[in-house]
């Protein structure tokens, strides 16, 4: 899977038909700062990724996993038990 934070962010407030105004009014911020997170111009935070994805409703999981794991447990392998 190859994508960035501020692509994601920018998938998913699209998917909701968020403008980046809107999301920056809800945020604190105008709307350049949203875009130079989406754009990878600025890196984020992790208190703005909480921010962000609260403010998109979704999860942490739902934002790193966005495809459903269910589908593709074959796929994906982790055993707890053994050192990294």
């Amino acid at each position: 899977m190859d994508w960035s934070i501020g692509e994601r962010i920018r998938e998913i407030r699209e998917s909701k038909w968020i403008t980046q105004s809107f999301m920056s009014n809800k945020l604190g911020k105008n709307s350049s700062w949203l875009w130079r997170r989406e754009s990878n111009k600025s890196e984020i935070t992790a208190i703005e990724l909480h921010k962000l994805l609260k403010a998109l409703d979704i999860t942490y999981e739902e934002f790193f996993l966005p495809y459903d794991l269910s589908k593709r447990e074959n796929d994906i392998k982790i055993n707890c038990n053994q050192p990294a």
